[in-house]
């Protein structure tokens, strides 16, 4: 398998984990009305969880944050050509399309898979070849 290949798989299982967790947070904490029901007027500790952590993800989507914070990552992964943070805002961006942030977090996304699946240019290649690490090992050896 070609180095491309093995980004693009790790690429798409990284997409299909973020999909699968943030289905999880809409389908169990959002619109899980028996969740609500379930839990009105106990003082059970596990409710009093799941009903901060529902508040949490409908917090993040109410204000638009995930989508946003998807795209701020994009937007600084573009311009600092660091890939942290196009995998934030690769995650950031699938949740947000699942969790109601969709104009923002789609930008993001499609931004972040572009900046993840080109290659890295001849002389950034040069620069990771370069580093001081790499050079104490070259030396060594010669």
């Amino acid at each position: 398998m070609t180095a491309d290949a093995r980004n693009m798989v790790g690429i798409m299982l990284v997409a299909a984990l973020a999909l699968l967790l943030a289905v999880l947070a809409r389908l169990g904490l959002v619109e899980n009305e028996s969740l609500l029901v379930a839990c009105r007027g106990l003082a059970d500790p596990a409710c009093g969880t799941a009903l901060v952590a529902r508040e949490a993800v409908v917090q993040s989507f109410v204000g638009g944050y995930l989508g946003w914070v998807a795209l701020a990552s994009a937007g600084l992964g573009l311009i600092a050509h660091w890939r942290f943070a196009a995998w934030s805002a690769w995650i950031l961006g699938i949740a947000g399309m699942v969790l109601y942030n969709v104009e923002p977090a789609s930008v993001a996304a499609l931004l972040a898979l572009l900046l993840l699946a080109r290659r890295p240019s001849a002389r950034r290649q040069q620069q990771a070849k370069d580093e001081p690490g790499e050079r104490l090992r070259v030396g060594r050896l010669g």
